[in-house]
């Protein structure tokens, strides 16, 4: 069963109410028993209070041991065929395996088969659907689909062998996933894929928009949500070998084999067909009247506008017409009536926002008819809002027009009624759904769209409210980094000037003009849109100001030459360091403003300029440098001052406060290394120090390279992988000479007493030829103090394990660059001193080729250095790291 979504009439508003309380927790996904979260208590269905436990190991959250009843009507059958199903989400899920290595295809919980629908018509699979539901026995008569009305079983006469089974929004129902994901790897084929979409535990935060909260929790109908890492462990629980898992957002795609398969094979560049032949070919066969006649003729509307295909959208609105006037018995050619009428009904079909929306922007931006644009858009807004409120609850797609819907029937009105314009947008910004938070600068960028469109068609009212709420956001808009935020920004500062000007309001016309020519001027070289918005700045400026005032003149006309030599900054101020020089009168001073703060620049010699100004003695005083504390960001100005008058510019700087630093692939780094130890590595077992895991994800993720070989966990503490307990200072204690091919550690030398004394230890156990492969921090923050202790650059592991102790280094490196910002105080005493790079994790492989460490020792007082050693806390271990930083920080 797909999910069901609620239908018309549903109950009371759910309500979300955040807590964090120890509760005792068996974790359905992971299978930990111990203490986990309660973060959050949902009421919701009038009689029920759900509790939301969050696993400390997986991070899955439990809900229910028995949810309720998920069986629809067929009112909600007929919700969900005309609106409800992500048919184009449903697609991608199939995409997740290869569609051309699929010939039997089985979904389980396929609810009304769409996914087989979509399979038979685009692949010719041979499909089978499982689906105990009335959703299913309407889907087998509907659409002709071969669906079995059972819960799956062992005795389930379906036969096995399936190339891909798909169980997408199932497993979260079902209160014993483990037995259910056992039961699909026994009928998926040796060399075939379960695919599985569910709801992600990640998005249950007081943070994430409270729709996407509420859909993935389905107050009532969900047993559990699980996480990226918890559905993993689930699955190979359940006896799959390969698995892999990946979070968009609020939801969980996973594909799982019983043989190997690689990331790419799980996520190639796939590229979905075109859903408009599916849908128009659905529309044209369904019975007239139906549900399934009107959700499809729909969704080909609104795919072909999205597709831009106006033509065929057009060509398509009499089916539409049509399909609402036999299913629900509403005239859309008339959407003024129409919204009277769902108005007065107090309910409406949850297609129709949708198909509103879509009919608006054919009038739109197709048949130029902004007039009725607007009144379908009114019509969209009206309905996704009944929808809404007769639902207790909008899916994504609503509050997606919720948004939408309004702010484009402001873009219709400014076309023919810009004063009704302005008053819709400034309407916008009271609605709930443009005051989320989620939602704050999705709607300033609407808001400044809005304002632009007006004052381009011919209103102008600077003094009113949508005015207002512009200018106190387009110049921050103005420096995004975002190209659509920024240049948005821009058009919305070049409005606020064109409409003061056209209204008799030249001063603050001018500032505003000024401000835009500004912040173009520090793009203009690379952005074509900057450069003509500057020029029509300057354009506009010469009507009132034809003679810049000598404190502050455009950089092109007055010949403040300069360069930026070096450049950075960060969150403490910005630091230039450079020369300038002004021709005519020499430079008696040189300041630098950022974003309103102003530094004056120490000046420099720059005798190499004197090649450039032989006429002009003072420039080889024209080198300055200056740091600018607070806030960085907004314009950059250079001020020159000189006997006679002050000449500002704009500096143009470059793209990157730093030369731009290579991040590196730390997964691809981390994977290359162990590549090339286990090439060089002779057979034998390895010993794996400091291997006591916080999950069973984490072990495995330890312990994939090692696949093939004996393993042999040794940690100072018992737990998840730990074999032998015992100090790493000791190793010849626990084990006799030479027993060893390989021994591994990573984040643990750090934490050791003696390393040196370690390393002696690791050469005793290994045999000749054997492999030391030792990871340990350089740049890297402390932790699980007091027992943080060292850190290792690549020269200095080198330097314990060298021929002293019988070692042949054969590579060390480091990896994951890391990034070293000097506080305020220590850069007071070197200002030139920019923000940083170093790798955070040296490595080494040194080669055993002698046993000359069993000649070497160092005092050791086993009873003291141990008892130091036992200090390092238990609960030490991250439960999140990097792949490439396993989490072993254990002596």
């Amino acid at each position: 069963m797909h999910d069901l979504q609620l239908g018309d009439g549903a109950g009371p508003a759910t309500a979300v109410n955040w807590c964090d309380e120890a509760r005792l927790l068996h974790c359905r996904v992971c299978g930990a028993h111990g203490e986990g979260r309660l973060i959050a208590r949902i009421t919701a269905l009038a009689q029920h209070d759900l509790p939301l436990v969050r696993c400390s190991e997986c991070g899955s959250i439990d809900i229910l041991d028995s949810p309720l009843d998920s069986s629809p009507t067929d009112a909600s059958v007929d919700g969900y065929v005309e609106a409800g199903a992500g048919i184009g989400t449903i697609m991608d899920s199939l995409l997740l395996a290869d569609p051309s290595n699929v010939t039997r295809f089985l979904d389980v919980g396929c609810n009304y088969g769409f996914a087989l629908d979509l399979g038979r018509f685009f692949y010719r699979w041979d499909v089978l659907g499982i689906e105990p539901s009335l959703s299913g026995n309407r889907g087998a008569r509907e659409l002709g689909l071969d669906i079995r009305h059972e819960y799956l079983t062992g005795e389930s006469a379906i036969g096995d062998g399936f190339d891909l089974i798909l169980a997408s929004e199932v497993v979260e129902h079902v209160p014993q996933p483990l037995d259910f994901l056992s039961a699909l790897n026994a009928r998926v084929a040796s060399n075939g894929a379960v695919v599985l979409t569910t709801p992600a535990a990640e998005i249950i935060r007081p943070e994430s928009p409270l729709a996407e909260i509420l859909g993935a929790v389905s107050a009532g109908y969900h047993s559990f949500i699980a996480s990226e890492q918890g559905l993993g462990i689930l699955l190979r629980n359940a006896g799959f070998a390969s698995v892999h898992v990946r979070r968009d957002r609020g939801n969980l795609k996973a594909m799982a084999r019983r043989g190997p398969t690689t990331r790419e094979e799980f996520d190639p560049p796939r590229v979905a067909p075109s859903l408009a032949p599916y849908y128009d070919s659905r529309a044209n066969s369904a019975e007239p009247g139906s549900s399934l006649a009107l959700g499809m003729a729909v969704r080909y509307l609104r795919t072909t506008v999205a597709e831009g295909q106006f033509h065929a959208a057009q060509v398509s609105i009499p089916r539409v017409i049509e399909a609402f006037a036999a299913t629900h018995d509403l005239n859309v050619s008339d959407p003024a009536a129409a919204a009277m009428r769902i108005t007065q009904r107090g309910s409406a079909p949850w297609s129709l926002a949708g198909a509103a929306f879509a009919l608006g922007m054919v009038e739109l931006l197709h048949t130029q008819q902004p007039h009725r644009a607007a009144e379908f858009f009114h019509l969209s807004t009206t309905a996704a809002r009944i929808w809404r409120d007769a639902a207790g609850v909008a899916d994504l797609d609503t509050v997606d027009l919720l948004f939408l819907a309004p702010y484009h029937r402001v873009l219709a009105l400014a076309q023919f009624d810009g004063d009704a314009a302005t008053d819709e947008a400034e309407r916008l910004g009271t609605a709930p759904e443009f005051r989320a938070p989620e939602s704050i600068r999705r709607t300033e960028l609407h808001l400044c769209r809005a304002f632009v469109d007006i004052v381009s068609r011919g209103t102008y009212l600077p003094e009113s409210p949508l005015a207002a709420r512009v200018a106190r956001v387009a110049a921050e808009l103005g420096i995004s980094d975002d190209p659509v935020e920024r240049l948005t920004g821009l058009d919305a500062l070049f409005s606020l000037g064109i409409a003061h000007l056209n209204s008799g309001m030249p001063v603050p016309g001018t500032l505003w003009l000024r401000q835009c020519r500004d912040l173009c001027l520090m793009r203009g070289r690379r952005d074509a849109h900057s450069r003509r918005l500057a020029k029509q700045c300057s354009s506009a400026l010469s009507t009132v100001d034809p003679q810049p005032a000598s404190a502050s003149v455009m950089e092109e006309d007055q010949k403040l030459h300069h360069f930026i030599d070096v450049y950075w900054c960060d969150a403490y101020g910005t630091y230039l360091q450079g020369w300038a020089h002004l021709e005519g009168d020499p430079v008696e001073s040189l300041a630098v403003d950022v974003d309103g703060r102003t530094v004056s620049a120490a000046r420099s010699e720059r005798p190499d300029l004197l090649a450039f100004w032989p006429e002009h003695k003072p420039v080889a005083l024209g080198g300055f440098s200056v740091y600018v504390p607070g806030r960085p960001g907004g314009v950059v100005k250079l001020r020159a001052r000189t006997a006679s008058r002050v000449v500002e510019c704009v500096v143009d700087l470059p793209d990157h406060p730093l030369p731009i630093q290579n991040d590196g692939d730390a997964s691809r780094e981390r994977t290359e290394l162990e590549s090339a130890w286990m090439e060089l590595a002779p057979p034998g077992p390895v010993l794996a120090l400091g291997v006591r895991s916080s999950s069973a994800e984490n072990l495995a993720r330890q312990l994939a390279p090692f696949a093939g070989r004996e393993v042999v966990g040794f940690d100072i503490h018992p737990g998840l992988g730990v074999d032998v307990e015992g100090d790493v200072h000791e190793l010849s204690r626990h084990f006799p000479a030479g027993q060893f091919a390989v021994v591994w550690s990573w984040s643990l030398f750090e934490h050791v007493t003696t390393p040196w004394l370690v390393a002696a230890e690791i050469a005793k156990v290994l045999q000749i030829g054997g492999l030391a492969v030792i990871g340990a921090p350089w740049v890297w923050p402390s932790h699980a103090t007091p027992q943080d202790f060292w850190r290792f650059s690549p020269d200095g592991l080198q330097q314990i394990f060298d021929s002293r102790l019988g070692f042949a280094a054969h590579s060390a490196g480091s990896m994951g660059p890391a990034a070293v910002v000097p506080s305020p105080g220590w850069r007071a005493q070197n200002l030139a001193m920019p923000t940083t790079s170093s790798d955070s994790t040296s490595w080494i492989i040194a080669r055993k080729v002698d046993d000359r460490a069993d000649l070497v020792s160092w005092p050791y007082d086993g009873q003291t250095e141990s008892s130091a050693a036992l200090r390092y806390p238990l609960d030490g271990l991250a439960l999140e790291v990097n792949a490439w930083i396993p989490p072993t920080e254990s002596p």
